[in-house]
């Protein structure tokens, strides 16, 4: 059984991925020589270091000036595993694990250790217009908000305001919260579904 972890990140309305390998240590940062770029105010240049041992990941914080946290909870040193997140300063990324076979057969998702995700609407205890429902749907999905705003025929501007909303009715104030929030009810964005290489 072969796994890869993932750290999933939101920057300037955009989903980014990074592709954790076992036994190497990552530097995250603002500065251009770090391995993990994060361009967030609230991160230092040489912020902290992350390392996947035994589908643990070690996060080291390396002095940085806003902190580095583990399910909100601050840490110099500690370990997360799938289905945590890990905030920089303020810049907030979902660690998430794909597992499968030495053949890369599987691309299976694992979040939390639930069962295999898979996309549903949102919980019926929240209430949604059907417009904003269309809305969560690609929003779950990865898109950016001009890419939803391309396929739903909308502004921008509208749009925004329909994911606030979202945001607002889930108690959340990222895609990364969202996500976190769906644990084990969401699949995660389509580019995780690839298979594991290697």
């Amino acid at each position: 059984m072969s796994t890869r972890l993932y750290l999933l990140g939101q920057f300037d309305d955009a989903l980014m991925d990074f592709t954790l390998d076992q036994n190497r240590a990552y530097v995250v940062g603002r500065a251009s020589t770090c391995d993990i770029v994060v361009n967030a105010l609230t991160v230092s240049r040489i912020h902290a270091e992350i390392r996947l041992v035994d589908f643990q990941v070690q996060v080291t914080d390396r002095n940085s000036r806003n902190g580095t946290f583990v399910d909100n909870a601050p840490v110099n040193v500690g370990n997360a595993v799938p289905g945590q997140k890990i905030r920089f300063g303020h810049a907030p990324f979902l660690l998430l694990g794909a597992g499968g076979d030495d053949g890369g057969e599987s691309d299976d998702m694992t979040v939390s250790g639930g069962p295999e995700p898979t996309i549903q609407g949102p919980s019926s205890g929240i209430h949604l217009t059907e417009a904003r429902k269309r809305v969560f749907d690609l929003l779950i999905q990865g898109l950016s908000k001009k890419e939803i705003a391309f396929r739903l025929g909308k502004s921008q501007n509208t749009v925004h305001h329909q994911i606030f909303d979202i945001y607002r009715a889930y108690d959340v104030t990222s895609m990364i919260e969202l996500l976190i929030r769906f644990r084990g009810e969401v699949r995660p964005p389509s580019f995780f579904l690839r298979k594991p290489s290697g």
